[in-house]
């Protein structure tokens, strides 16, 4: 469950990229350092247990309700004892005791506003699945929601129109995400060649998938832009490599 304080009113209970920004600065969350790109595959594995997405989220009439004016939340805001983590929700600041928030707090910031159906996939899934090597990859929330949903457009989220099914998202510390062989090929249709490989290979490497899984998750994705390299790439994908360089070289001297 998204944690709470109070009793908060929350604002809502083939694939193309509806919108995908970060803008240079009003950054609705701050990244802490240790969110830094993970080049070595047995750490990525390790990221998830790092995460514990206990900060409590409030939305502005909470806030209001404890006393605090517009002015006081910006003030608050400017002095980093309060983050805005989405449209309308806050967190705890890094100047807060318990502050900043980490991953798993923006993740339940971004499914708190966004329709029923969204999952967690792409990068962000990657992350929590464990072969999250993706460069600037916890910059936005990335959700996927099904081909026609309405989607608002938000600057701290990376929303994806999809007509695959999810496969029965899977429940990965406590959120809906698409499943490791499903992320695992959507970025390796997606990405560039030299980021999608070491994807692949860090999803190997950790035992998240097979290469069996990988295989049999292709044929979902024939009609979809970038399979033929989802399916060059999985031909080559290996779990030996231990970090991003390596796979890389191997893939520039094919």
């Amino acid at each position: 469950p998204i944690p709470q304080l109070g009793t908060p009113r929350w604002l809502s209970t083939g694939t193309s990229v509806i919108h995908r920004s970060w803008p240079a600065t009003g950054a609705p969350a701050r990244i802490p350092a240790s969110s830094a790109l993970v080049d070595l595959y047995d750490d990525a594995a390790q990221f998830p247990a790092r995460l514990t997405g206990d900060l409590p989220l409030m939305t502005i009439e909470e806030l209001r309700q404890r006393g605090l004016s517009t002015g006081a939340i910006q003030w608050r805001t400017g002095k980093g004892r309060l983050q805005r983590l989405s449209h309308g929700l806050y967190g705890p600041g890094a100047g807060s005791a318990t502050g900043p928030a980490d991953l798993l707090d923006r993740i339940h910031a971004a499914l708190a506003v966004a329709p029923p159906r969204a999952v967690v996939s792409h990068q962000t899934a990657a992350l929590l699945h464990g072969f999250g090597v993706v460069p600037g990859g916890l910059y936005a929330i990335h959700l996927t929601v099904p081909a026609g949903t309405p989607f608002p457009q938000r600057p701290e989220i990376a929303a994806h129109q999809t007509t695959l099914t999810a496969g029965g998202p899977v429940v990965r510390l406590g959120v809906p995400c698409t499943p490791t062989a499903r992320t695992a090929i959507d970025l390796a249709r997606r990405l560039r060649r030299l980021d999608a490989l070491p994807v692949l290979d860090a999803a190997l490497r950790c035992g998240a998938v097979t290469l069996e899984d990988l295989v049999l998750e292709l044929p979902r994705h024939d009609s979809l832009r970038g399979v033929r390299q989802a399916r060059e790439l999985v031909g080559l994908a290996d779990p030996r490599p231990e970090c991003r360089q390596e796979s890389q070289l191997r893939l520039r001297l094919q």
